[in-house]
């Protein structure tokens, strides 16, 4: 009995060295063999690749770096938009959520990888339709030292100027056009069209609801002009606040103290069309075309 249990130890050891005595190597892995890709290099291969478009490779070299070095920021920032330009948004907005989580590891580099990681959060949001989320990553970005000179190092074509408008997409697709006519004029960028207009005129006040509480009270200028954006109003030298534009119409809402009475008349700064489905029409092509 115990010299068959030493033959068949015997012959398994046989099969063994018949299986793998014969290679050179045990494995047909490289990395095995070969001196193993450092961080570094594989963070730069990963960069080299996504300025280069091939987003699944930048991906494979990224993934390598983080099994070098799990807590380096710069690894979920190269992931995040790896991933986002290869439309695997999810993947995208965790990685690049990672990366702000870990930037504190990386002083030197932290501001710097912070807004790279909020701007290209917030163009993940944009391209989801998180619009009022995608409003708020690049307000962080711009908030932040030296914001209004942002520009992604990877891809220059990301910067200040590219994320205001994508704000202004937001804010159009969430039918907050003021918002979205401002953004763009504040960029300088025209409409190309006339029908745009900034006069001062007057208004005619009414009391609603809020008035007694709240100070507020509406205010519809006395031309026929449909509002883009109501700037100012005045009355007998005190300036209010203006709270809120109703795009398409002639009417503000605002308040302060002394609180207006009811048919008074104020005087109105403000933006108008007399075409307004013109105006949005030339208001979307001037944002998509940039």
């Amino acid at each position: 009995m115990r010299m068959r249990q030493i033959l068949k130890l015997f012959s398994s050891f046989t099969m063994v060295l018949i299986l793998f005595g014969c290679s050179e190597k045990l494995s047909d892995d490289a990395f095995l063999f070969n001196p193993p890709e450092q961080y570094d290099a594989l963070i730069e291969t990963g960069w080299a690749h996504f300025q280069n478009g091939m987003y699944q490779e930048a991906i494979d070299a990224f993934i390598g770096a983080s099994e070098r070095n799990a807590i380096e920021p710069e690894v979920y920032l190269g992931l995040g938009w790896s991933y986002a330009r290869n439309l695997e948004l999810i993947k995208g907005e965790n990685n690049l959520q990672k990366a702000v989580a870990f930037a504190i590891f990386d002083s030197p580099n932290s501001t710097r990888i912070t807004a790279e990681s909020l701007a290209g959060i917030g163009l993940i949001k944009l391209a989801s339709g998180n619009y009022a989320e995608c409003i708020t990553y690049i307000d962080q970005v711009l908030e932040l030292e030296a914001g209004e000179s942002f520009a992604f190092s990877m891809d220059l074509s990301v910067n200040s100027q590219s994320l205001k408008i994508s704000k202004a997409k937001s804010h159009y697709y969430l039918a907050e056009i003021e918002q979205s006519y401002l953004v763009l004029q504040d960029l300088g960028i025209d409409i190309d069209c006339d029908c745009v207009q900034t006069v001062t005129g007057t208004g005619t006040v009414s009391h609603g609801e809020n008035t007694t509480s709240l100070g507020q009270v509406f205010v519809s200028v006395n031309e026929n002009h449909s509002l883009v954006s109501g700037t100012a109003v005045r009355s007998d030298g005190i300036n209010y606040t203006v709270l809120k534009t109703y795009e398409g119409t002639n009417q503000l809402l605002i308040a302060g103290n002394p609180i207006v009475d009811e048919d008074h008349t104020v005087e109105v700064d403000y933006i108008f069309t007399e075409d307004y489905s013109e105006f949005l029409n030339k208001l979307l092509a001037a944002i998509t075309s940039h």
